[in-house]
């Protein structure tokens, strides 16, 4: 209500201004000027108006947004072996390396490499309903399926792997342009894994 009463009493000081600036100007009277104080304290008024409107409106709207709280990221960074004997390196760099058995770290072994991008409870849950529509996967799916497997949303994780090239069976070449996994990190530092392409499954172990 008061915004709105300043609006207007913005607007008719205006008015004022305007009006005595070619009232007098019409008469060529030095009185003209007079005409500035009123023009000039509408116009004030309005832009403080609108600097308050701004605010309030910046205020609402971040208010309305879904508020985030800084996750643990337990995966960036760390080395994983896999219970099919594979053996994940996510680098601090956001670079990886996914050879196909721990014991043969050797670029001439069969192995995978790219970028990886990690999301963490409510960024990984709006990555997979937003980002991969083609899975039909909104929130509430996936927060029964955090009830139901009765994990924290903190340790719910989407691991996304990028430009992935590698070696198989002695062919280096690009496999596949990305790869989408969920999962969750476990008691122990574990981290289960499951590609949400093919929905084969991986249960990893940290290494320290």
């Amino acid at each position: 209500m008061n915004i709105l009463i300043a609006v207007i009493a913005g607007y008719v000081l205006l008015a004022i201004g305007i009006f005595t600036i070619i009232h007098f100007a019409c008469k060529k009277s030095k009185k003209a000027v007079w005409g500035l104080i009123p023009l000039v304290t509408g116009g004030l008024i309005l832009f403080i108006v609108t600097l308050m409107s701004i605010g309030q409106f910046l205020e609402t709207s971040k208010n309305l947004l879904p508020s985030f709280k800084k996750e643990i990221d337990h995966v960036s960074g760390c080395n994983f072996t896999g219970d099919d004997s594979s053996f994940l390196k996510l680098n601090e760099d956001g670079t990886f390396i996914w050879y196909k058995y721990k014991e043969e770290q050797e670029l001439t072994d069969d192995y995978a490499s790219g970028n990886y991008f990690i999301y963490i409870g409510d960024h990984a849950i709006d990555f997979i309903e937003y980002k991969l529509p083609h899975l039909k996967c909104n929130r509430n799916l996936q927060i029964e399926m955090l009830k139901i497997a009765e994990v924290d949303i903190s340790d719910y994780y989407c691991l996304v792997l990028r430009d992935v090239t590698g070696n198989i069976d002695g062919n280096h070449d690009d496999i596949v342009s990305h790869v989408q996994y969920y999962g969750f990190y476990c008691e122990g530092d574990c981290l289960a894994l499951i590609n949400m392409e093919n929905g084969t499954y991986t249960y990893m172990t940290k290494e320290e």
